[in-house]
């Protein structure tokens, strides 16, 4: 009878046994280490050893920084394989085994190379001269913006592996495993609580993508941000454009799944582009909540400072309110857009609900986002509109 069995730790595979053409697979977690798991049977293997939620990952990965511990972990991620390097507790390397993850596509995804660049230095790469090398000697990157790009692509890949619900992992301590390591600006645990933050809601966010929803573009959005031919998003949003729906986004895109709902969030949160979409919440809680009420205080007092401005017959100044807004220290995967009349769209208080709904720490960011800019909306009523105008409004402020 055709066999495939494990007894006392070796796995033995009967002579008749064909795992070519079996439903079996075989994964390499790292060097000399492979997994054979069957692909009719992943979800029973999330309960044996190794696998685990994202979540309990995440809890691990916090006792590594606490423990001031050395040494990598290996993530299998689908079928991909990720490492991440820890030096006395300090997130100092990553590495990966997907194209997308290459430093050469996620410089180019993050905007610091076109994509003649891109085409131009990848054909000089070669075992001895590898893609960093390449960008030096050709002139496009200074050491500096080579530095700053190994750190964006460190930051990618541990993003990404929070995208996922389940990973299996393995951890090898010990000092001076990576090429190379990288010192970061945030401490370990900032960087893994904004990656597994993001995970989150990249996770409710696919949950609410409709595949046979409508993809709109908002010409007008995209003109403001003046993107540059050659660069990703100005392909990305022409491959939106040539799109009708989401399900046909995924097809056309040479992106890997994960990566091009990433994309399309991204796009959504900059008001790019729309769809019907639907985000749900079986419960609230007091973040979600309170955060909305927080919402909606930014909102009246745009509304009356503008009525103000509109009353005293002085222009209202739109543009420092949105180079405030853009000037806000929040990460890249939190910072709020508002729209051109500085209000927020549907989809972005949705965000930042589910955000804070998810995150206690999402909350605490945003609540004192929203303080400052109402602090600053004052501080304009002082600088600009009569003293009894600003006396009202910092009144009507103080009673809310």
């Amino acid at each position: 009878m055709a066999e495939l069995s494990c007894v006392d730790g070796k796995l033995v595979i009967s002579e008749d046994y064909d795992i070519t053409s079996s439903d079996w697979g075989l994964f390499s977690v790292s060097d000399g280490r492979y997994i054979i798991q069957n692909k009719n049977q992943k979800m029973e293997a999330k309960n044996g050893l190794g696998w685990c939620s994202v979540d309990m990952f995440y809890r691990f990965l916090l006792g590594v920084v606490r423990a001031n511990s050395s040494g990598v972990v290996f993530v299998l991620v689908g079928d991909n394989v990720k490492k991440i390097y820890f030096n006395e507790g300090n997130i100092c390397f990553a590495g990966s085994d997907l194209i997308d993850d290459r430093l050469a596509e996620v410089a180019y995804r993050a905007g610091y190379i076109s994509i003649d660049d891109l085409v131009h230095s990848t054909v000089k790469v070669t075992k001895d001269q590898k893609f960093g090398r390449v960008l030096l000697n050709t002139g496009i990157f200074s050491k500096y913006q080579l530095w700053q790009s190994l750190k964006s692509q460190i930051k990618h890949i541990v993003d990404s592996i929070f995208l996922s619900d389940y990973v299996y992992y393995e951890w090898k301590e010990g000092t001076s495993l990576a090429f190379t390591e990288l010192e970061f600006e945030e401490d370990s645990i900032s960087m893994l609580e904004k990656a597994y933050g993001y995970g989150q809601l990249y996770r409710m966010f696919c949950t609410s993508v409709v595949s046979d929803a409508m993809i709109s573009v908002d010409e007008q959005v995209i003109n403001s941000y003046n993107f540059q031919k050659g660069t990703f998003l100005y392909d990305f949003i022409s491959l939106l454009k040539d799109s009708p729906t989401v399900s046909t986004l995924i097809t056309n895109c040479k992106l890997n799944e994960d990566y091009t709902y990433a994309m399309l969030l991204e796009c959504m949160s900059k008001n790019i582009c729309s769809y019907s979409y639907r985000f749900s919440l079986t419960d609230e809680n007091s973040r979600s909540h309170q955060i909305l009420v927080i919402i909606k205080e930014y909102e009246r007092v745009l509304s009356v400072l503008k009525d103000y401005f509109s009353a005293e017959g002085i222009d209202f100044p739109s543009n420092d309110i949105m180079l405030f807004w853009k000037n806000l220290p929040l990460d890249d995967k939190e910072r709020i857009y508002p729209r051109e009349d500085l209000s927020l769209s549907d989809f972005t208080k949705d965000r930042i609900k589910i955000m804070c709904y998810l995150n206690e720490r999402y909350f605490n960011v945003y609540k004192k986002t929203f303080s400052s800019i109402k602090k600053f909306l004052l501080h304009l009523s002082i600088d600009s509109l009569s003293l009894s105008s600003s006396k009202k409004l910092k009144e009507y402020v103080q009673n809310m």
